[in-house]
Formats: C-alpha cells, sequence, structure tokens
C-alpha cells in the first residue's frame, strides 16, 4: 500500500484552508501532502495510522502533521454499515508550509514557529486543555469572513500549540530520518506492508527482506541502521497499538485480542504488552476505568 500523494493546496492567493468535515466516515487512504494539517476530532472513533504510529482516536483529539508524513484516519467497521446512523466529524486546517517555515524572515517575533513545524514532522498530540481551546479558536476562525482577522486568529492557533507543555510526538524518530530520504522508497514499502499486514500470526521477515530486495540478515542489519531499533521491535509496536484499541471493546478478551493482533501465544504478548506499555493488559484496562 504505496502512500498517496493528495493534493490539499489552499486556494491560490491564501496560505491556508479551514474545513469542517461531516461523514458517516472518515477518508480510509493511506496519504501525504506537503501542507500541515491539524485535525480536531468533533465526532467519531477509529484507528489513525501516523507514520510507522497506531494509535486509537476518539473525540476530543488533536493532532498536528507535518509535511509530507503519511497518515491514514480509519473509522471502525460499524461506521461503514448501511443505515449505521455513524457520524464522523472534524475540524480540519492544511497549512502551506512557507507561512511557517519562512516567517522568522518576516515576522522575528514568530520564529520559534519553525520550531513547532520542525517537531511536527513526527507528529504531535496535545493536551486535552490545549485541544479544547484550539477547537474554540478553529470554530470561531469559521465565522469569520475577513482574511485578515483569520489570519491573525491563525497565528494565535499556532502560538497556542507551540505554548503546549503537554504535547506529545507521535511517529519515531528512525521514521521521519528515513522518509524523505534516499532510502524513502525502499523502507516506505516496510511500512505499508506492515500496517496491512502485522495481524498475521506468521508474518515472514523473509517476505518482507523481499520487499526490498535483501536477505533476511543484511535486511534486519539495514533496519536497525536506519530506524534504531530492531524491525521485531517495530513489529511489536505496531501490533501493541492496535491492541490498546481492541482492548477497550466490551467483547474483547486479553486472550482474542492477542491473535487477533498476531501474537500466537498470551504469554509472550503479555510480555511485549508491559514492556511497551510499564503495565500488563488487564492493568491497563482497569486504569482507564478509574
Amino acid at each position: 500500500m504505496k502512500p498517496k500523494l493528495l493534493s490539499r493546496d489552499p486556494l491560490p492567493d491564501r496560505s491556508f484552508s479551514l474545513n469542517h468535515h461531516h461523514f458517516p466516515h472518515f477518508l480510509k487512504v493511506w496519504h501525504y501532502h506537503p501542507e500541515l494539517e491539524l485535525v480536531y476530532v468533533v465526532q467519531g472513533h477509529g484507528m489513525r495510522f501516523i507514520g510507522d504510529s497506531i494509535e486509537p482516536f476518539n473525540p476530543g483529539t488533536l493532532l498536528l502533521l507535518g509535511s509530507n508524513l503519511p497518515h491514514m484516519w480509519q473509522s471502525e467497521d460499524d461506521y461503514f454499515l448501511q443505515d449505521s446512523g455513524k457520524v464522523s466529524e472534524a475540524l480540519v486546517l492544511h497549512i502551506n508550509p512557507s507561512l511557517v517555515t519562512g516567517i522568522r524572515k518576516v515576522v522575528p517575533e514568530y520564529g520559534r514557529l519553525e520550531k513547532l513545524a520542525t517537531e511536527a514532522q513526527l507528529g504531535l498530540k496535545f493536551g486535552t486543555r490545549t485541544s479544547l481551546t484550539v477547537a474554540t479558536m478553529l470554530r470561531h476562525m469559521l465565522t469569520i469572513a475577513d482574511e485578515f482577522d483569520r489570519a491573525t486568529l491563525l497565528l494565535d492557533v499556532l502560538a497556542r500549540l507551540n505554548g503546549d507543555k503537554d504535547k506529545e510526538k507521535i511517529a519515531s524518530q528512525g521514521f521521519v530520518n528515513s522518509f524523505g530520504s534516499e532510502d524513502r522508497e525502499r523502507l516506505s514499502r516496510v511500512y505499508d506492508y506492515v500496517l496491512q499486514n502485522f495481524q498475521q500470526q506468521e508474518l515472514s521477515v523473509t517476505r518482507v527482506a523481499s520487499l526490498v530486495a535483501m536477505n533476511k540478515t543484511a535486511f534486519c542489519r539495514y533496519f536497525k541502521q536506519k530506524t534504531s531499533k530492531t524491525f521485531t521491535e517495530y513489529l511489536n509496536q505496531v501490533r501493541i497499538g492496535f491492541a490498546c484499541k481492541r482492548l477497550l471493546d466490551e467483547d474483547q478478551t486479553v486472550l482474542s485480542v492477542s491473535y487477533e493482533c498476531g501474537y500466537n501465544n498470551v504469554s509472550h504478548f503479555n510480555r511485549q504488552f508491559r514492556k511497551m506499555k510499564g503495565q500488563s493488559p488487564t492493568d491497563y484496562l482497569h486504569s482507564l476505568k478509574v
């Protein structure tokens, strides 16, 4: 599944665009674009794929995605049923990267926003307080007709994002360092294949290596060198991210989730979960219910 380049370019005479999307489900397309993307989820549940990260999304989620960072929003299966009555709603802001990366030359006082754009290459998730505040600002922006006033509010939004001390990086540093370099095409094939096949219990490293014309040994050495993690560590990261979402479903047990995520041994699943999350799957569930 090669990521598609999509056009998100604002109107020719504008540096950004803001849209209020209201659909039965989110667009299930693995894609990227040069524009920065700020997304606030108003309604909807599912999994979000960003770089090499896979995590649940829920109402209240606020993310900033950097230029050319591959991503996909996948609604839960019941959102695709006919007459489901489900709604997926989001506020989506696309920003021409030159507005942020070149702002220091025009307005030095806003130079710190260049750091925000750099951090967004990993994808950024914001804290609850900032998310609610920015959502209110975006809703207000939709009501403003004057373009100058809208642009002024945009700078306020970016300043608010930059000042959030609770923001967290999403994709791993290894993914971003490799994507966009001479290794981009090679590693993107690996990431795409894993995101499509991580639920297979016998996912073959030899098969993955063949996708990039390498033998198993050479591939494992190459992957560790480029991403600072072993292929197995990356695969477990994706699987455990998916497991966190599935554990929230009321009809799922730890055993069933372990098999669904590609593990054929629940003890191994428990060990990997504890290694990634610092607690067992059962304790993770209890912590969410407190």
